[in-house]
């Protein structure tokens, strides 16, 4: 048994859990966490070892075939290499067909929660993950789930030359220079590499054939080949962080090899370490489901930390990143913990097998219950607290100071945004009625102004605000008094020009409600005297003359 392969399994595990918990800074904007892209890059190593021990089991099973054969027959020993190889991807097809329905499920049970808890619509989000080109490339249920698919692909062209009689080392020299002509990114080869999301197809096959040839290799123990191992890995996270180039993927390579070649000489490493051994069968539970149950996680924090005006971000917490780790750690070692205790039927281990496996899958099921049936009970109540609606604005005519309406029950702010900048804020007063000065902002009755509602989680509602310009510019309730006129103009009426003999006598605002008063004491001359009034609008333009006599 080799107890080194076992233990550089469980790191790489590790480091794909680090990957994807550590992500959210990333995502955040947080790029300086704790110096993120060191650490990342050094996590990068991670799955090339996956492919490299899958390669390297592959080739072990084939050499011990090969041990089994009493009469060594090539042609026989082709049949038998390639059907481990095509058994190999058939197993990794299940898995990913398998995990990526049990994905689907999950991010369904997320858009229903989501719709609960914060009153978000996803749908088309989760339709457009359910394509054919996601489907092929292996992202179809989660982006981490390329792996299998890289795997399945890689084992088949192997099963293929296999057959072929095609060795291990030669393979080897067959992908390294396809490997090395596709960073020049040479069209047909980076078409090719396409077909596995991610990382592409050559980094999975350079992989395996490396692991596969390593395995053939007769070596003995060399400390040259600790020193090289890790001296490239970190020669390759300081070319990535300092001068990235498409070439620094090489010196993760070349570290890989080196470490092909310590589990293929140095067998023993970490044998005593009982939990890397464990990792054997963990593993691959971690790498699939780990996700799964950070996703709970995040997702319940979020929601607990939004129905609870919370103002602090759970991702901001000092307990939040190790009690991920722990979370995404945890969760899949109990789930492959639980299913291979039902598996097992010994009669000494059936009652604790029963126990323990019903305690593991009543804490999912509680996991998932308290979730959806908190949903459930509060989701109206938290909907409705968070429901908004666009604001009912009263009409506005260009020219006028103030733009008023109402706004829906639970909002709490209301702004004018020009060019989609917020330049001013309104006041929400009692009966939810608001009032915002709005004239130096309207320069034209072509102005776009955008009205933004807003409650206190932060949820908002844009409206175009309609400004409207009168047809008419009519003049009513005009009334004459023994030195006066008054009356009312309508909505966008600016001024009044008074004319008399067809010439401008006099010119008067309007005031705030819309109406005026005309002083003509001193413009009387005669009884029977004509007099004219025009309303003028903000720009210029000339309403519906009215005509009055003095009597």
């Amino acid at each position: 048994m080799n107890y080194s392969l076992n233990t550089f399994r469980a790191i790489a595990a590790l480091f794909v859990v680090l990957i994807h918990v550590s992500a959210i800074y990333f995502e955040l904007g947080y790029n300086d966490f704790l110096n993120y892209f060191i650490y990342r890059n050094l996590f990068e190593i991670a799955v090339p070892i996956f492919f490299a021990a899958t390669g390297y089991l592959l080739n072990d099973k084939i050499h011990y075939y090969k041990e089994q054969m009493i009469d060594y027959n090539v042609v026989e020993f082709r049949k038998i290499s390639s059907k481990l190889a095509f058994d190999m991807a058939k197993k990794y097809l299940f898995y990913y067909l398998f995990v990526s329905i049990i994905y689907i499920v999950f991010e369904y049970y997320l858009y229903l929660t989501d719709r609960l808890y914060l009153d978000l619509d996803r749908w088309n989000i989760f339709l457009e993950r359910l394509s054919i080109e996601r489907f092929l490339n292996g992202t179809i249920g989660g982006v981490h789930l390329w792996f299998l698919t890289g795997l399945v692909v890689v084992l088949l062209i192997l099963g293929f030359l296999l057959r072929l009689g095609v060795t291990p080392g030669v393979i080897f020299v067959i992908v390294l220079p396809l490997y090395l002509l596709n960073l020049e990114e040479y069209w047909t080869l980076t078409k090719i590499d396409k077909i596995i999301a991610d990382e592409g197809l050559f980094l999975p096959l350079l992989c395996v054939a490396i692991g596969m040839f390593v395995r053939d290799l007769k070596l003995v123990k060399r400390a040259i080949y600790w020193y090289s191992a890790f001296i490239s890995l970190f020669a390759f996270v300081c070319v990535k962080y300092y001068v990235p180039s498409k070439f620094d993927s090489i010196l993760l390579m070349l570290s890989l090899y080196c470490f092909g070649l310590i589990f293929s000489t140095y067998k023993n490493v970490g044998k005593n370490i009982k939990i890397f051994q464990s990792f054997s069968f963990w593993g691959l539970y971690l790498y699939l489901y780990h996700l799964i149950f950070l996703r709970i996680y995040n997702k319940g924090l979020l929601y607990f930390y939004q129905y609870h005006y919370k103002t602090t971000k759970y991702y901001d917490e000092v307990w939040y990143l190790p009690l991920a780790i722990v979370v995404s750690i945890l969760g899949p070692i109990l789930l492959a913990f639980a299913m291979d205790l039902f598996k097992k039927s010994s009669k000494n281990k059936a009652i604790l097998s029963k126990i323990l496996s019903s305690l593991s899958f009543i804490l999912y099921i509680f996991t998932a219950t308290i979730l959806l049936t908190s949903g459930l009970y509060y989701g109206n109540k938290f909907k409705e607290s968070t429901k908004i609606e666009a604001p009912t604005m009263e009409e506005y005519y260009f020219g006028q100071e103030h733009l008023t309406g109402t706004v829906s029950k639970n909002t709490t702010k209301v702004y004018v945004l020009k060019n989609g900048e917020i330049v001013r804020r309104g006041v929400i007063v009692k009966n939810r009625k608001f009032k915002i000065y709005v004239k130096d902002l309207i320069a034209t009755n072509k102005s776009t102004v955008e009205i933004m509602v807003q409650n206190e989680r932060g949820k908002a509602i844009k409206g175009n605000l309609n400004i409207n310009t009168w047809s008419d510019g009519i003049l009513s309730n005009v009334k004459q008094t023994e030195n006066t006129t008054i009356g009312k103009g309508s909505n966008g009426v600016k001024k009044i020009e008074l004319y008399s003999n067809k010439k401008l006598v006099r010119t008067v605002p309007i005031q705030k409600d819309n109406t005026f008063k005309i002083y003509i004491g001193d413009l009387k001359k005669r009884k029977g005297q004509k007099f004219i009034m025009i309303p003028v609008s903000i720009d210029n333009k000339y309403g519906k003359l009215h005509k009055f006599t003095i009597e």
